[in-house]
């Protein structure tokens, strides 16, 4: 590495712990916090809370069984979903498993891991904006989405489960920043006019994240990744979260110049 590439290395390093102290500065509790080297990405973790809802998470997702109730070890396996992670614990008297998918899924709201995009602290964790609805800002203008979309009774009810990357800048005009005409029409769907939306994404302090959810939920479904299931939903509640689970997590590796 040349001697700019330290000295760039350094400032960022200097001015992503600068963002770090100003960040735990505003909050209260107990936390551990795990940074990558370049200091660009972090995770904070509220222990106490953290500990707490992984007895809660472990006592809800564990069953144990006699050895002699086939039935139930049955039926409690016939009903764990796909790329479910099991853990099993065999002794003399008892037969214990341990669903590890659903109680990871239970945690995450807990471990917040963060990112430094352009000097700007982000959440890049996953945040619940309607009742089946999640999101989460990855770039300065791209975020991911996943969501449950009703589609109707045949014989039982079904979900539509989606996810999805919208890019905004896809939407903007390359040469002065304004909205396209596509996206300006997507935004009257939702809102009388483009300042109105702009208002509200001012006052909310949200930038460009209700736009990312009024692009994906304007998108098909055939555009995204999707799955149909059948159930109520609570079921597509579930089937929700552990799409979250199963989605790629954003990478805690720092960047280094060599």
């Amino acid at each position: 590495m040349n001697e700019n590439g330290r000295i760039g290395c350094l400032l960022k390093k200097m001015e992503g712990k600068k963002v770090l102290e100003a960040f735990l500065e505003t909050q209260k509790g107990t936390f551990k916090v795990e940074t990558t080297s370049d200091m660009e990405k972090f995770h904070v973790i509220d222990t106490e809370k953290y500990n707490e809802d992984m007895n809660a998470a472990v006592d809800d997702n564990t069953r144990t069984f006699d050895h002699s109730d086939i039935a139930s070890i049955g039926a409690f396996i016939a009903a764990l979903e796909s790329g479910t992670e099991l853990s099993i614990k065999v002794t003399d008297e008892k037969i214990t498993m341990f669903d590890e998918s659903k109680a990871a899924a239970a945690i995450t709201d807990n471990t917040s891991l963060w990112a430094v995009i352009n000097g700007v602290c982000i959440n890049t964790d996953w945040i619940q904006t309607d009742d089946l609805q999640y999101i989460r800002q990855v770039e300065e203008y791209v975020y991911e989405l996943a969501e449950a979309r009703y589609i109707g009774p045949a014989d039982k009810d079904s979900y539509l489960i989606v996810s999805g990357r919208i890019d905004i800048r896809d939407w903007l005009d390359n040469d002065d920043g304004s909205y396209t005409d596509d996206c300006v029409e997507i935004i009257k769907t939702f809102y009388s006019s483009v300042e109105d939306y702009e208002q509200a994404a001012e006052n909310a302090g949200e930038g460009y994240q209700y736009l990312a959810e009024m692009i994906f939920e304007e998108t098909a479904y055939e555009e995204l990744d999707y799955r149909i299931i059948e159930g109520d939903e609570d079921a597509a509640y579930h089937e929700l979260k552990h799409r979250l689970y199963m989605l790629e997590p954003l990478s805690m590796k720092g960047e280094t110049d060599e």
